[in-house]
């Protein structure tokens, strides 16, 4: 596997834009309300992914404990679970600008149990992302309040992952490939309760009676199981080469490009608010 962290940022960028976009279009275009179930298959493709590279020799297989990969399992289960139906309820723009607050959690995170301490540079840029976040957020009426709780959750419990992934790759001496290769059965388990405790099986519009055979609907799940493969196979190797604050304020770009498909396809309204909101970020950037 490529291992310049340049080529896996840019992959990052590019499939994650790709996915955010597709998913909401298969939300709302297709009337796919089943997002639990979407990142189950997602998560399968990628395990189906990972172990495809491991058959041809792209990498070694090192075994790793079970109680060191629950934490970073449970947090990636929930954060993108959260992550989908933040999706679900909320408007791109919506979405995308309180995702921007991993940052600061991030940062709250190694604080609080690694001890690493931002400089004053990073805290200047913060408070003017926060800010820029909250010009944007409060003055918009495109999200519901169950979608910001669902929103706040996916924040939490990305910035989580994201912490954990590091922090486990150093310590147990594996590669990026041989963390998710170990971690994604945890994974799949994980997911298997959360299905039938967040999406609809038993009345009369359940998943069972969705069409799912439909030209479009197969093509779009396809498109996007490749794009989440890409995704969380290349956030590992991001995040294993950045920290993930560099990885998060890097990674800004795709804000700008995901609000911008949100009016474009969407008919997301872009308010002066979100406008000024996303201003600060690139400051923010300038600054970090």
């Amino acid at each position: 596997m490529a291992t310049s962290p340049f080529f896996w940022l840019g992959c990052n960028l590019l499939s994650a834009i790709s996915l955010i976009v597709l998913n909401k279009w298969l939300f709302a275009k297709e009337s796919f309300h089943f997002s639990a179930t979407l990142t189950f298959v997602h998560i399968f493709f990628t395990f189906i992914m990972i172990k495809a590279s491991l058959f041809i020799g792209l990498f070694e297989c090192k075994y790793l404990p079970f109680l060191e990969l629950a934490k970073p399992a449970a947090a990636s289960v929930l954060g993108l679970v959260f992550t989908n139906l933040s999706l679900l309820f909320n408007n791109i723009g919506v979405y995308q600008l309180i995702k921007l607050l991993e940052i600061p959690c991030i940062i709250l995170l190694q604080v609080v149990f690694y001890q690493i301490y931002p400089n004053r540079e990073e805290l200047l840029s913060l408070f003017l992302l926060v800010t820029g976040v909250g010009l944007s957020t409060a003055q918009s009426a495109s999200f519901t309040p169950i979608g910001l709780v669902y929103a706040l959750l996916a924040v939490v419990s990305q910035s989580s992952l994201q912490v954990l992934v590091k922090a486990k790759q150093k310590e147990l001496e594996a590669s990026p490939p041989q963390l998710l290769e170990q971690q994604l059965p945890i994974n799949l388990i994980f997911m298997v309760p959360c299905v039938p405790l967040f999406d609809d099986y038993t009345s009369a519009t359940s998943a069972l009676k969705f069409n799912w055979v439909t030209k479009e609907v197969i093509i779009l799940i396809l498109i996007t199981c490749v794009m989440a493969g890409l995704l969380n196979i290349s956030g590992f190797f991001v995040i294993g080469q950045f920290s993930p604050i560099t990885y998060q304020v890097t990674s800004h770009m795709k804000t700008i490009l995901i609000l911008g498909l949100g009016v474009a396809l969407f008919g997301d309204s872009a308010q002066p608010q979100m406008l000024i909101g996303l201003y600060s970020p690139l400051v923010s950037f300038e600054l970090s």
